[in-house]
């Protein structure tokens, strides 16, 4: 069947705009139509780039293949939360920090249920919005990089038992959950070499329930909601998180700024996984 003028100029267009999407998620594979199929990375953009010669159900399929596929896009979660522009309203804050972490979904992974996540926040109090400037930004993210990008990203094994580090005067008010001690410990220093700070023993402290088990069961109970049985959410799993993405939140600026990402998910972090 000859091609129609209209998926013509349409494919045109998606070979231009859509293509370049693709090529910015594979940018470590490099500026190509024509991937190295030898590689992993290359032999999936190969499959999301849309071809001179593709069908219309074969671009639609490469499409799709990305959004869900390689994006995940339908595996996002919903969030409570309000636009930026109206915390930002109420709320005149210091710049912060934020440390992403995901579990692996070839780890130990359960894929009838959402992946489970990590976060780790904390300010950069000798910084304001007005003072804070490009060369400070990419220090930070070049720590962040340094800390838990190498590896293939730092892994948090998160666990029943409580850490806290209370340094306000420094921006810290760290809540950790941790299996291990030593690991937590370790965490909470590479945490603070961000911003070439030393763990003070006086601000850390170590809790744990006394009997784990029945307080946070490994098994999520049950409920009945709306008619049907729903899982209630589990406390505390016991579960590894991967370092994902580090962003900074400066007042003033709508968009968070991503300073390192592992995932190749944003457009345009400061420093790359290479």
């Amino acid at each position: 069947m000859v091609a129609s003028r209209n998926w013509i100029r349409q494919k045109s267009f998606l070979r231009d705009a859509y293509n370049k999407e693709v090529k910015r998620w594979f940018r470590d594979v490099g500026d190509t139509e024509i991937p190295d199929f030898t590689t992993g990375r290359g032999a999936v953009m190969a499959a999301c780039l849309i071809a001179a010669g593709d069908s219309q159900n074969m671009a639609i399929l490469k499409m799709e293949t990305f959004r869900t596929v390689v994006q995940r896009t339908h595996l996002r979660p919903h969030v409570y939360g309000i636009p930026t522009h109206d915390l930002q309203n109420e709320v005149k804050f210091q710049p912060q920090i934020i440390l992403h972490f995901l579990q692996d979904t070839n780890r130990n992974y359960d894929s009838t249920k959402d992946p489970i996540t990590g976060r780790i926040s904390f300010r950069v109090t000798d910084e304001t919005y007005k003072t804070i400037n490009k060369a400070k930004i990419l220090s930070l993210a070049n720590a962040v990089k340094r800390e838990f990008m190498t590896n293939n990203g730092y892994v948090w094994s998160k666990g029943r038992k409580m850490a806290t580090y209370q340094h306000w005067e420094k921006g810290y008010r760290l809540q950790l959950l941790y299996f291990s001690e030593t690991e937590v410990k370790t965490l909470i220093r590479k945490v603070l070499s961000i911003q070439d700070d030393t763990v003070q023993e006086r601000y850390l402290n170590l809790s744990k329930n006394s009997d784990e088990l029945t307080a946070f069961p490994g098994v999520p109970e049950t409920e009945t909601i709306l008619g049907k049985v729903e899982k209630l959410p589990q406390r505390r799993p016991v579960v590894d998180v991967r370092f994902t993405h580090a962003e900074l939140h400066v007042w003033g600026r709508h968009e968070p700024i991503i300073l390192c990402d592992r995932t190749y998910r944003y457009r345009s972090s400061l420093v790359s996984a290479a």
